[in-house]
């Protein structure tokens, strides 16, 4: 019985020491930038735990330094979707040729990423104040949404294939209501 409860408690510290170095190797990396590994080690990650009847080691393998293409396994993935979400009408009357002040503002909102038929939301972030956006992505079809206000803006969904290298690009438009 004590042989099973062993196994268990390491399973569990081996997979939270796995999540915590992805964490700490992996956030804030540009999407598609490569992932070294920590000075000094390997890709091999080691976590020791301490019982009350002795000491138990567990160690995972993870492969940092891998050059293969989106959908591989772990990130980075060399494919996914860039784009920017754009604000607009910004003038009350549209002149033709359009005035350049009253061109398409960028938008600073939340944008979301579910796959193709699929409700639930697979990836999200915020832009940033120019309304870019990068996600890093498996290759398949994907539907990006942008967070509107509570009547407007009024933000429309776009569809997005993306290809097992490169990244697709795009533009959410969202609607002001001006007219």
């Amino acid at each position: 019985m004590e042989t099973k409860w062993k196994g268990s408690v390491l399973g569990v510290v081996a997979i939270v020491a796995l999540a915590a170095f992805l964490y700490f190797v992996l956030a804030g990396k540009p999407a598609g930038a490569p992932v070294p590994a920590p000075s000094g080690t390997d890709g091999t990650l080691s976590t020791t735990t301490t019982t009350n009847t002795g000491t138990t080691t567990a160690t995972s393998s993870i492969d940092t330094g891998s050059t293969s293409t989106g959908g591989g396994g772990i990130l980075p993935y060399h494919s996914g979707v860039r784009g920017v979400v754009l604000l607009g009408p910004t003038c009350p009357v549209m002149r033709m040729p359009p005035e350049p002040q009253c061109a398409d503002k960028p938008y600073q909102t939340m944008v979301s990423v579910s796959r193709a038929g699929a409700t639930s939301v697979f990836a999200q972030m915020e832009t940033g104040a120019d309304g870019a956006f990068s996600f890093a992505l498996p290759p398949g079809a994907y539907v990006l949404s942008a967070k509107g206000g509570a009547m407007l803006p009024r933000c429309a969904s776009v569809q997005v294939s993306v290809a097992p290298e490169g990244y697709a690009s795009t533009t959410i438009s969202c609607d002001t209501g001006i007219r």
